[in-house]
């Protein structure tokens, strides 16, 4: 059930990270769209952060609600100690606040500056308000936060490749560590920035965003307002953060902290070098920018649409730099995860393009470290607006690359760490191609067939083990090949194994090249007065060289073939995966993610039976509503005819009325013509008797006479 006042799915299955891109040069406060990817965690952590992602929503619903019903965040009616508090911890304006009319409106701004990993800020607000119920409960989750994510291994959370890009005007913080990837959990680094920035209460606005498993990376988002406090804080307090383990911290794009004696002591004594290079790109790329400004129209930096880019590693010494819009990045992570099933991605990056219709460039100025090249396969090295449009996601669709060839030799530095600018781009993006040399390879005059194997050495002496019945733990752990040859001599002595049976085996396995290396080892097994067996030994040894030659000229053909056709790794990549499946390890451990994602389908057929539960019910409140509201109509539709048919009344009436003040006024009026009339009739009766009176009297008087 849908908690009141929450979004609908939002954030219930999926940690607080969106998979969205957001243009570093704005600055308007506004949330970015999410875009969710999966959380690769036991079925019982992901259960309890579903529990407590709904909790928070639900804090957040009863905070809003409760502001309003105290009409402490009305318009004109903000108190001003609460609106101080939230203008200085999130630099807001007083016009944005007179824009939260109603709890929505102070939901979406909260959702824009608190998240799961940090509410402290929304803590101090319910203090200040005297909510003392939403403050408890927001004391507690902190408590669940703080042991759910001591679960949470770093590792997982970087395997679920998920990234939560922040507000709109977010700027990127990135610490690289040397914290073990497989130990360090999500509530570590939660320590850390506790403790790290704690002077100064920085922690309190830093997001998580990401994790990367090359040399453990956690990269995190700012506010755009904090970022020269934070290059600051860093840079004054180097030794707290070398005392934690961190090797290199860079603030939206700029490193301001690195451990110094990391790096091989030939890579200090370019840096000056490296610096003075700098300074010569930046003339040049500043000329360049006026030369470009003459033929293209300068786009406007606030472009409501952005672009993402990344680069990704495949293992046969193959960088991909690839772009896309921002929409379209998910589609770019499936595609990669479909296609380049073994390659490694490198952290996202965010840009708008400085002209319309133009292109990005990588630029490679800068030297890479001693013994390591980096070479792009194109010059130069660009992609094409209208080429990185063109994917849309669609199965016959391919984003558009550069490729990059690198390569370590066998006296190379450990570690390559090759910073390229990207140029084209509003503002300033800084790619950094960091690889680690796995093995050194022997000189070449020392090559023999022992330092060489066709197939993954550990296979080899598992299925041998299996061959000869006897543990080859102790070879596998070996990494020098000669050393594993030399170990599994010994093993098969100590084991009563002969040399015959190990060449039975080995034929068994379609393995009789290794034959004559082995027995060139077991002669320096044996003792030196056997100069019969030495005689034999060595021309088994002049003949392995030719071998080893011919080996070597194959594999040599064979790299050159792989680099011109790097388009066959699909096909390679299938043949490795049939390889693997054979390996037990391997089954098992598909079978353990099989049990999962068995676990994860039983969650999510719970969940959806939940959900088409509440569905019918409110269907059937839908329906109860909809016949009230039906009643309703038809009440109002019965008024309406009964108001109609009075006003009729009325104005019969008001006719009525006017008729009979009429024949009122005519009755008066005859009345009155009555009355003159009877009047006059009367006097009219008194002149007849007058008149009468006077015709007696005349009558009287003659006879008188």
């Amino acid at each position: 059930m849908i908690e009141k006042g929450l979004v609908p799915g939002n954030r219930s299955v999926f940690l607080d990270s969106n998979l969205s891109g957001v243009s570093s040069d704005v600055h308007e406060e506004q949330q970015v769209g999410p875009a969710f990817s999966p959380i690769f965690l036991p079925s019982h952590l992901k259960e309890d952060y579903n529990k407590m992602s709904i909790e928070f929503g639900r804090i957040l619903a009863s905070f809003a609600n409760q502001a309003f019903k105290n009409r402490i965040f009305r318009r004109k009616m903000l108190k001003e100690e609460i609106k101080k508090k939230m203008i200085y911890h999130w630099q807001s304006s007083n016009k944005e606040m007179a824009t939260l009319r109603d709890e929505g409106d102070l939901m979406a701004f909260l959702r824009n500056h608190c998240s799961l990993w940090e509410f402290n800020v929304l803590t101090s607000l319910a203090e200040d308000a005297n909510m003392t119920g939403i403050t408890k409960e927001l004391i507690q989750l902190e408590e669940k936060r703080k042991k759910l994510y001591g679960d949470i291994l770093a590792e997982d959370f970087a395997r679920s490749a998920i990234e939560y890009c922040g507000t709109t005007g977010s700027r990127k913080v990135t610490f690289e560590v040397t914290w073990p990837v497989d130990k360090a959990t999500l509530q570590d680094f939660k320590k850390f920035l506790q403790d790290a920035f704690s002077r100064q209460d920085i922690y309190m606005y830093i997001q998580l965003s990401t994790v990367h498993n090359s040399l453990l990376t956690f990269v995190c988002v700012i506010p755009h307002w904090l970022v020269e406090e934070t290059k600051d804080y860093v840079m004054k307090n180097g030794d707290l953060f070398e005392s934690k383990g961190v090797v290199e911290i860079t603030v939206d794009g700029t490193i301001v902290f690195i451990v110094k004696h990391s790096l091989e002591p030939h890579q200090l004594s370019l840096e000056n070098e490296e610096k003075e290079k700098e300074s010569l790109q930046q003339s040049e790329e500043e000329a360049k920018e006026k030369y470009m400004d003459q033929f293209y129209t300068q786009e406007d930096n606030r472009s409501s649409e952005g672009y993402a880019c990344l680069i990704f590693y495949e293992k046969n010494s193959f960088i991909y730099f690839t772009a896309v819009p921002v929409k379209m990045l998910t589609a770019l992570l499936e595609y990669i995860k479909d296609h380049h099933c073994f390659a490694e991605v490198g952290p996202i990056h965010y840009f708008h393009f400085k002209w319309s219709n133009c292109f990005i460039e990588l630029n490679f100025n800068e030297k890479p470290s001693a013994g390591w090249t980096v070479i792009p396969l194109i010059k130069p090295c660009r992609l094409y607006q209208e080429d990185i449009d063109s994917f849309d996601g669609t199965d016959g669709s391919i984003p558009s690359y550069c490729f990059i060839s690198f390569q370590g030799s066998p006296d190379a530095v450990p570690t390559l760490h090759y910073s390229v600018q990207l140029v084209g781009v509003a503002d300033p993006v800084t790619l950094f191609i960091h690889r680690t040399l796995k093995s050194n390879a022997p000189p070449a005059d020392d090559v023999s067939k022992l330092e060489i194997a066709l197939q993954p050495m550990a296979d080899l002496w598992y299925q041998l083990g299996n061959q000869l019945n006897v543990e080859v733990e102790e070879i596998q752990e070996t990494k020098d090949t000669k050393e594993q040859m030399r170990s599994l001599l010994q093993l098969c002595s100590d084991t009563g194994v002969t040399m015959m049976q190990l060449e039975e085996a080995l034929e068994a396995l379609d393995q009789k090249n290794l034959i004559p290396g082995l027995q060139e080892l077991s002669k320096e097994l044996e003792p030196d007065d056997k100069k019969e067996q030495q005689l034999k030994f060595e021309t088994k040894a002049d003949e392995w060289k030719s071998i080893v030659a011919s080996h070597i000229t194959e594999l040599l053909e064979r790299k050159k073939q792989i680099e011109e056709q790097h388009f066959k790794e699909k096909q390679i990549t299938k043949k490795l995966k049939r390889k693997v499946a054979d390996n037990e390890r391997y089954i098992a451990k598909l079978l353990k993610e099989r049990e999962q994602l068995q676990e994860r389908a039983t969650s999510l057929d719970h969940i959806e039976k939940q959900l088409t539960e509440d569905y019918e019910k409110l269907k059937a409140t839908v329906s109860d509503k909809e016949a009230y509201i039906t009643e309703i109509e038809e009440e109002k539709k019965r008024l309406e005819e009964e108001k109609e048919q009075a006003e009729k009344e009325k104005e019969q009436a008001e006719e009525d009325n006017r008729q009979y003040l009429k024949e009122k006024q005519i009755t008066e009026e005859l009345k009155a013509k009555v009355s003159d009339n009877e009047l006059y009739t009367a006097k009219l009766m008194k002149e007849r008797e007058q008149l009468q009176e006077r015709v007696t009297s005349l009558e009287e008087q003659p006879m008188t006479t």
